[in-house]
């Protein structure tokens, strides 16, 4: 068994390593009865939290239906742009033109300026 228990050990990667690590330090060098209760307390607020009429239930529940809701409607939105895009080519040609203006300023330095536009 304590072959498994190495093997299984040296998978272990980085992120638990330095998790484990770091909470190991705070334990040792700062003992604190909360942190000591921490697995707890989070197993027995995720065990009533999860009751269908508790407040932070309901708010999670109605954000990620509101989530679902908004990525639904993005992706509408894309293809109905996609689909206008489309139709707009179809109808009309539009092509790309440059225009270039040329003049002096007061202190008689040629200056130009450069624009590009499309026109259909």
């Amino acid at each position: 068994s304590s072959g498994i228990n190495a093997e299984s050990q040296s998978h272990v990667n980085f992120e638990e390593l330095n998790k484990e690590i770091l909470v190991d330090e705070l334990r040792t060098f700062y003992w604190n009865p909360q942190l000591a209760e921490n697995d707890t307390f989070l197993a027995d607020f995720i065990s009533v939290c999860q009751t269908k009429d508790h407040e932070l239930y309901r708010l999670l529940s109605r954000y990620r239906e509101s989530r679902q809701q908004y990525l639904k409607h993005v992706d509408e939105l894309n293809s109905h742009m996609t689909t206008c895009t489309k139709t707009m080519e179809g109808i009309w040609t539009f092509t790309k033109e440059k225009k270039t203006e040329t003049s002096y300023c007061s202190d008689f330095m040629k200056v130009s300026l450069s624009e590009m536009c499309s026109r259909c």
